[in-house]
Formats: C-alpha cells, structure tokens, sequence
C-alpha cells in the first residue's frame, strides 16, 4: 500500500474555501483585492440607492457601510438585500427584460488581498463540469457574470445566443481564475475529508487526486461547496438488472451502450422520477430519440405552476416550456404520460416498479429508471460539530461561513452578493485586529 504523505500548514493561518465553482471562485476574487465601486457617471435607476452610494463614491462596496440596504423598501422586502443590491447594481432592470449596463467599476488593490485557498473537488467550474456539455444553460449568460470579469470580458462582445452550453460556461470559469491571477489559490482534485475546530483554529484533512493527504488550518473557513451529490431513490429492495442513473449525462451514457431502448427488443418504457429542470432533460432525451417515457411527479398540477419551472419564459426556454405543458397536461405526446402526486415506492427482480398514487398503487415495467430528484451537499460526516446557519454566518460560529447552494442561493446571479456579505465580514476582521499577515 502507498504511503500518504502529509502535507501540513501550520502558519500562517489563512481562511479556506471548501469547494471551487462559483461561489469559491467569486469569494476568492473578492479576498484577492478585486473590489466593486459604484460608477455616478451610470446612476442606478433607484435615486433612493443612487443617492445612498454617492456618499462614499471613495469606498468600495467592501468597504463602506451598507446597512442601510436593509431598510430601502426596493430592497429590503428579500432577506437578504445586499445580494439583491449587488444585483441591481450588476444588471438593472434584469428581471424586466432591460439590458442596462453595469453600474460598477472595478478596481484591484493588491493591499486588500488577504491570503487564502480554495480547495475543490473537481477542475475549477465545480459542478459544471459535469454537467452535459451540450445542455444550455438555465440562466442568460449576464446572470452568469461573476465579479470583475464577465462573460461579455471573456467573448471580447456581448455573445450571439442568450444562453451558453454548460461546456462553455465550465471554461469560461477556468479562464475567469486565470484573467484575474486566483488559480494560485486554488488547488483542485482535492477531496476534504474531515473539518474540525480546535481551539480557535479550524482543520482541514483530504485526499489529493494522487492519495497522499493533506491538512491545513485557519482561522476562518467558508462552506461553498454546493450541492454536488445526487439524492438517490431509497427503495426496499435491490434489482441489480434494472438500470438506474441520476441525471441526464448518466443516461446518455447508458444509451450510448444499449441501442435497444424504446425498439421492440426492449419496450418498456424509461420511467423518469422528478419534476424540475433536470427530469425534463431527461425528458426532452427520450423524445428526442424517440423512447416512451413514463413521468412520475411528487407534485400536484397546483404546485407545478408555483414552481420556478412555471415562469421560465416561454420564448427564452422553449424546450423547457414544451416539457411543462406536458407535465401539467396542456399537451399531449404519443411516447409521454405523466402522473402526478405519485412516487416509486419498490422494484421487484423483473424490473417492474410499485409506484404510489392517489389512486392507488400501480405497476410499470421499466427498461430504466432516471431519477432526478436533486442534489444535496456531501458534508454529512465531515464536518464535525453541529452548524446552524440563519444567513451566511453560522450561529454558532462566527469564523463559519457558507455561500452558495450551501446557503441557498442556487442562482449565480444571487450567491456572488452573498459572497460579497461574506467577504465584507472577512475583510473587516482583519481590519479590525490590525491583522493581514494571514
């Protein structure tokens, strides 16, 4: 058996960010000195917030005082208004449709910079590098934006489609820590394996990609390792012939292997469980290639159209509003039935699945089962000590920090204002306590 090395850093102690998409990626550039100053010569749409910022045009946002954000009633209906200030400021008007310019500018100031790494799991893009490359992004590409450096920076113009392929937006993330000099931060294939406070110094132990270990401590540390582990379908029993996979990258692979899906060597039909964006990927491949598909939907019809699926636009997500109609039975497709209110609830040895409905329990023999029923963090385990966290900060631990899906902000356009607010605290400690010698 090899040996594991173990590489330790004692001194001195910097804050660590546990994960490397997004979230890591936008709080690193705000711990490297990247800062956001409000521009006058564009004034925010709302003179309230135009006027509030013009009082410190010589602070950046990290550095001023924005409490008042929490009392403006433009903004100060969210919970967490300094995401929704930094949205504003980013891209007014957004969720009107406007394309309004940025009402920042961005400055770097080596002299703010506080030492730090960011350790990930995967390349640095996180989750989006293991997204189907070809699936276009969710959100519009501006939303995408993270700080200092937009999408429209990277393509040199404004891009010729709204939406990007998720391969794209994986390498513009990769190009974003190079631009802005973060990649020295960041160490990726790198798996964290226990996370203990001791004292006043949190430990971080971990496997590198090459199985030696590593252990580093800190004084402060930020959760923004997202929501990378699929959810898995609890059954009672095991069939290990039915096919079971968990998004909708697996199942194209397993298409790839066995070409007698939906032909008359195998028709049963795929059966789909969950009723979000990445069932009705799954969805949208099986029509696509023509295999009949049987949707089961946790939800009611009632519930379906209160979700975020509902008010996805219809002109901006025409393949995700075409899988909706069917799911709340506006349409109709010959390879598609959908049941709602329903759940799998056991598989026999023939690959025939008991499936709960209001009506009763039902049988469906499956020729595989997808199941897309969302993401969860892979903590459990490996933090140690029982976290609360109210907002960004932990309850219990003021040196605790989360950011991104962790915190609940599954939208990029949201969780850099949260990686702001965490940033503002840091960097105030360390003014505080006369301290940057991280």
């Amino acid at each position: 058996m090899r040996r594991h090395d173990q590489a330790v850093l004692p001194v001195p102690i910097r804050p660590i960010r546990s994960g490397n998409g997004p979230a890591g990626l936008s709080l690193s550039a705000f711990l490297s000195g990247i800062l956001p100053y409000y521009n006058p010569n564009t004034p925010h749409p709302d003179p309230a917030v135009h006027e509030k910022l013009m009082e410190n045009l010589d602070k950046s946002l990290i550095d001023q005082d924005l409490e008042w954000c929490e009392s403006l009633e433009s903004l100060g209906t969210s919970t967490r208004p300094l995401s929704v200030l930094y949205d504003s400021l980013v891209r007014p008007g957004a969720d009107l449709g406007a394309q309004i310019s940025s009402r920042l500018a961005w400055q770097s100031d080596h002299s703010k910079h506080i030492a730090h790494l960011v350790l990930g799991e995967t390349t640095i893009g996180g989750s989006w590098n293991t997204y189907d490359p070809e699936m276009l992004a969710v959100s519009s590409a501006s939303w995408l934006d993270l700080p200092g450096f937009s999408i429209s920076d990277w393509l040199q113009g404004t891009p010729l489609i709204p939406r990007l392929p998720s391969v794209a937006i994986a390498h513009y993330m990769k190009c974003y820590a190079d631009e802005l000099g973060l990649s020295k931060n960041i160490i990726p294939h790198s798996k964290v394996t226990s996370i203990r406070k001791t004292g006043d110094v949190w430990t971080v132990c971990g496997l590198r990609a090459d199985c030696t270990c590593f252990t580093y401590t800190s004084k402060h540390l930020v959760l923004a390792c997202g929501k990378m582990k699929q959810k898995q379908l609890e059954l009672p029993t095991e069939n290990p012939i039915l096919p079971i996979v968990y998004d909708a990258p697996g199942m194209k692979s397993y298409m790839l292997s066995d070409c007698t899906l939906g032909t008359s060597e195998n028709n049963a039909r795929v059966v789909v469980v969950g009723d979000g964006i990445s069932s009705a990927d799954a969805i949208r491949l099986c029509l696509d290639h023509e295999i009949p598909v049987l949707h089961v939907m946790r939800r009611t019809e009632r519930q379906l159209r209160n979700t975020v699926f509902s008010r996805l636009s219809p002109s901006q997500y025409t393949e995700y509003h075409k899988v909706y109609r069917l799911m709340i039975g506006k349409d109709v497709h010959p390879l598609y039935e959908g049941i709602l209110a329903s759940t799998v609830v056991d598989v026999d040895e023939k690959s025939v699945l008991t499936i709960s409905t209001p009506k009763g329990n039902r049988y469906e023999k499956s020729s595989m089962l997808v199941v897309c029923i969302g993401r969860v963090s892979d903590l459990e385990g490996i933090l140690q000590g029982k976290y609360t966290f109210s907002g960004y900060q932990s309850d219990q631990d003021p040196t605790l920090f989360c950011v991104g899906s962790f915190a609940g902000d599954h939208f990029v356009r949201y969780l850099v204002g949260g990686c702001l607010d965490v940033a503002r605290s840091i960097h105030a400690f360390y003014k505080d306590n006369n301290n940057n010698d991280t």
